[in-house]
């Protein structure tokens, strides 16, 4: 009788939630069949096993999978119910079937698009709100030497490291549970306003209607992507950029408040709680015009203004920490003014500026004349000796008030 023994870990239930999510019956519908003369497991069953290893070593090599498998191939035969091959899981095949996912890009969506379905209608998972977001990623890798050789366009990395390539990264995902809906790597060297509605699009398609809660950030508050949305019959909730006439609505809303200040307390706090914040909201007419359809798009937004205490502690606190860096700065400069009053005048420029504290401080610059009576000629001065009067400027003097919020 011969005896062998392998680790189990985590491998039996990673690879019965893979096959639960139908990953493998996925990939082969949507993938273009292998060659002919392809033997063994085929491009879902692959794209398993890959997803194991990745799952369970936290490793993406290729070609660390192979002596895996071997090592661990009797419990992963148990569980999947496949015969593998010493040769299936290979390098060439591996890399073979991550091929195929990148090029057959309209597939890997289809992929995307039923995987997601599956999952939702097999959990019964709340699609009322969505939300996406970009980040920045930077990686050792060696560009071409022309943009057509490159896979992917790149840009320069925000760490001033000239020998990182920066790319972006785009994920949606479906509230509360935060599971992905699209996923996608981007150029880095594009801007990701454009990138919001066709993510949405892509998200409806996943969800199966529109009728949810599209939720981003303020890069995705431009007016070309919320009208698209809204001409589309989709609902969204962006912060508003502070840009055009929106810090003067903001401003005229908050002096005299144009409905009625309601509290808000969050759904499981109870009346009796003091409430998180209060706010209201205003409702206004858009219009935009869609260069595509050559059409005008009419619809209402609903402005939602809402204060936050702590929040508010929070900004009152960070303003209070720069104005006292600020009057730091001014006392240093206050101490050594130099004779040029325009370079001073400069300099404190620059203080209020870096600091962001113009509207706090009022600042003003003297200069210290003295005339003095002198006799003209060489030698003792008599009674009747002429003079002369001379003006000097000894030094400049810098003086400034400084408004606090308590």
């Amino acid at each position: 009788m011969e005896i062998t023994s392998e680790r189990i870990d985590d491998i039996p239930v990673i690879v019965e939630w893979l096959k639960q999510m139908e990953i493998a019956k996925c990939i082969d519908q949507k993938l273009t069949e292998p060659h002919g003369n392809h033997k063994g497991l085929s491009y879902g069953q692959l794209g398993v096993l890959l997803l194991t290893y990745i799952i369970t070593q936290s490793d993406h090599r290729l070609s660390a999978v192979e002596p895996w498998v071997q090592t661990h191939r009797t419990i992963l035969e148990l569980t999947t119910g496949w015969s593998i091959g010493e040769k299936d899981t290979t390098d060439d095949r591996l890399a073979r079937v991550v091929e195929e996912l990148g090029k057959q890009s309209h597939a890997r969506v289809e992929i995307e698009i039923k995987l997601g379905r599956h999952l939702i209608r097999a959990y019964e998972l709340p699609t009322v709100i969505a939300r996406a977001d970009t980040t920045s990623f930077s990686v050792n890798h060696t560009q071409g030497d022309s943009l057509e050789e490159n896979l992917l366009s790149y840009g320069y990395s925000k760490d001033r490291r000239p020998d990182l390539l920066q790319y972006r990264q785009l994920l949606a995902t479906l509230d509360p549970m935060g599971m992905p809906l699209v996923s996608a790597t981007l150029e880095g060297n594009g801007a990701d306003d454009p990138i919001y509605f066709p993510t949405w699009e892509k998200m409806v398609k996943v969800i199966g209607h529109k009728k949810f809660v599209f939720i981003a950030d303020c890069k995705a508050g431009s007016i070309a992507t919320r009208g698209a949305i809204a001409a589309n019959g989709g609902i969204y909730c962006f912060p508003v950029p502070m840009s055009g006439q929106h810090p003067q609505y903001l401003k005229q809303w908050v002096l005299l408040p144009p409905a009625e200040i309601k509290e808000i307390r969050l759904p499981r706090q109870d009346e009796e709680e003091p409430a998180v914040s209060k706010g209201f909201e205003v409702e206004l007419g858009k219009f935009w015009f869609n260069e595509e359809t050559n059409k005008w798009v009419r619809w209402h937004e609903r402005y939602l203004v809402v204060y936050s205490q702590s929040f508010a502690a929070s900004a009152i606190r960070g303003q209070q920490q720069r104005i006292l860096s600020a009057q730091t700065a001014l006392d240093k400069l206050a101490a050594k003014p130099g004779e040029d009053p325009q370079a001073l005048a400069h300099k404190v420029e620059n203080i209020l500026e870096r600091y962001r504290v113009k509207d706090f401080f009022k600042t003003s610059i003297t200069e210290q004349i003295i005339q003095q009576t002198r006799y003209i000629g060489r030698g003792r001065p008599s009674k009747n000796s002429p003079t002369q009067e001379v003006t000097s400027s000894l030094s400049h003097q810098l003086c400034w008030v400084a408004l606090m919020l308590w």
